[in-house]
């Protein structure tokens, strides 16, 4: 589990920022059924995850499917 400091979370600070986003080509998907949608499509390019425990046990078929080199970080509900 990431602790809240680490700089591979560094994309997902500011997320409210949809200046900032834009400026970096970043498009966020939030909620599992969207997530599980992104995963599926073919035509998405993944940059990354980053979940709770809890959500990377409920989507784990789907990530079971996604690149093996799909970085996928974990944090507490906390620090999310």
């Amino acid at each position: 589990m990431l602790e809240p400091g680490d700089s591979r979370l560094d994309d997902y600070r500011h997320l409210a920022d949809g200046d900032r986003l834009r400026a970096k080509g970043l498009f966020v998907a939030e909620g599992r059924l969207v997530v599980r949608r992104v995963l599926d499509d073919p035509s998405c390019r993944v940059r990354s995850l980053l979940l709770t425990d809890a959500v990377r046990a409920s989507l784990e078929d789907t990530l079971e499917r996604a690149p093996a080199d799909l970085p996928a970080y974990i944090v507490s509900l906390e620090a999310m």
